[in-house]
């Protein structure tokens, strides 16, 4: 059994940075109820591609096999299935797009692929209007649908500042967010300190706009509400273990992400401090961002910090270690993470000889509540409809290590500082009186001690 394609009389017209369907005849001979899948070369992620691939990655491709449709060939002589297109640019593009019933089905002869020439359309520049509950300009967080449920920008098109591994953007007030003509349910949010809120958008294509650049379209306009702010009260939030490169960062086309990539997420999910953790994946790379102070892309009292969790090398195999606030970053020997010792004890005595804060990076396995105790069960569900907010299944903006499964909405680091706003480098100062939150009541108290014990802080 073979599977041929041919041009059907559509027009290839797309839209930039977004999504059109169109049917796909299926003149089945051979009876088959095997699923018709729908490729192209041009359709693979960016996230993990080669750096001279990324051009010719321009368009996203998917089968719809939900109701009214079902996710197989239905056997019948004559039916049709729909295909969705998305298109990261404007102008013209060619793709070649290859269906296929299962191996072995693609056509000896190429037949089963087709070269198709689109004309794409411009979308429309939306500005973005964001005020924090003082009426001040700041940085949220986005997560755009339409009516079908699909995210925007595509995730399959992300590469940095925006991250393919959460369905949320981070804009700041003043930026502009390209929309295809149409309408939108924006979901947005401050970290786990502010309300989300959900709010329609709707983007029009004024008349004559269907040129080059995509004509003006309404603006957008997000107002963040805090429902308690605990800087007010001397407590910075903060997180003491991000990464830019590795786990689900990519590492292609490039070795991780910017500074800048970081602080535009830490600002949008309203961490005071957050705190960069160079580890074996492109350790080299990220090292060069390790100054011993707080990187220039810090907005104080935002702070963002390069640091080092022993992880894939030195001592890693008996433990993850953090270690925060160093004044030297390479254990002495050598200039990478080869010739870092075997021994935790050895690499924590060279750490606190710097004055550096240290710790498990994974201290909190095993301390999760299970207990049906009435009023822990109170207090865990206050605190998830006041802090998770439906947040189960996002990562905050930030890669959290997965060794917890952590979620800025459940676990939140915070320094009992002195009253008042910190100034650059003052976080060094503060990391040793800060307590890392767990979600569950009991689970927040121990870890909190044990770990302050641990660093030999209490």
């Amino acid at each position: 059994m073979r599977v041929k394609v041919a041009p059907g009389s559509a027009r290839p017209e797309l839209v930039e940075l977004g999504w059109r369907q169109f049917l796909v005849k299926v003149h089945n001979q051979a009876g088959t109820t095997s699923v018709l899948r729908g490729t192209s070369s041009q359709a693979r992620r960016l996230a993990g591609a080669m750096p001279d691939e990324v051009r010719n990655l321009w368009l996203d491709l998917q089968m719809f096999d939900s109701q009214p449709l079902t996710r197989t060939l239905s056997g019948l002589a004559l039916e049709y299935r729909i295909v969705q297109l998305y298109s990261r640019d404007p102008g013209q593009r060619e793709a070649t797009v290859t269906f296929d019933v299962g191996q072995g089905t693609q056509d000896l002869g190429y037949r089963s692929e087709v070269p198709i020439l689109f004309t794409i359309r411009p979308a429309q520049s939306v500005p973005w209007r964001v005020r924090d509950e003082t009426g001040a300009p700041t940085v949220a967080a986005f997560v755009i649908r339409d009516a079908q449920g699909r995210v925007y920008p595509s995730r399959a098109k992300r590469l940095a500042p925006d991250f393919a591994f959460h369905p949320q953007v981070y804009r700041a007030d003043g930026e502009v967010v390209k929309l295809p003509a149409g309408k939108y349910t924006v979901e947005y949010w401050r970290g786990p300190e502010s309300v989300t809120k959900t709010q329609p958008l709707t983007v029009v294509e004024p008349a004559g706009s269907a040129s080059q650049n995509g004509g003006p379209a309404q603006g957008a306009s997000f107002q963040i509400e805090r429902w308690i702010d605990p800087a007010k009260f001397g407590w910075w939030s903060g997180d003491h273990h991000i990464h830019a490169a590795g786990c689900a960062h990519y590492m292609n086309p490039t070795e991780g992400v910017l500074p800048a990539d970081m602080v535009r997420h830490t600002l949008g999910e309203d961490l005071k401090v957050g705190a960069t953790l160079t580890w074996g994946p492109a350790f080299d790379t990220q090292k060069r961002f390790f100054t011993s102070r707080d990187d220039l892309v810090s907005r104080p009292p935002y702070l963002l910090h390069y640091d080092v969790e022993v992880s894939g090398f030195g001592s890693h195999q008996s433990g993850h270690l953090v270690l925060l606030r160093l004044k030297e970053q390479i254990y002495p020997g050598g200039s990478s993470y080869e010739h870092w010792p075997t021994l935790c004890l050895n690499t924590l005595r060279w750490a606190k000889r710097q004055g550096a804060v240290c710790g498990p990076a994974h201290s909190g396995f095993g301390l999760e509540v299970n207990s049906a105790d009435r009023r822990d069960a109170a207090l865990r569900r206050d605190r998830r409809e006041r802090v998770h907010r439906r947040r189960d299944a996002r990562t905050g903006g930030l890669h959290l290590h997965g060794g917890y499964t952590l979620r800025v909405g459940a676990e939140h680091l915070v320094s009992h500082a002195e009253r008042g706003l910190p100034h650059t480098d003052q976080w060094r100062d503060r990391f040793p009186v800060c307590l890392r939150r767990k979600s569950g009541t009991r689970a927040f108290v121990r870890e909190a001690r044990w770990q302050t014990r641990l660093c030999g802080l209490v």
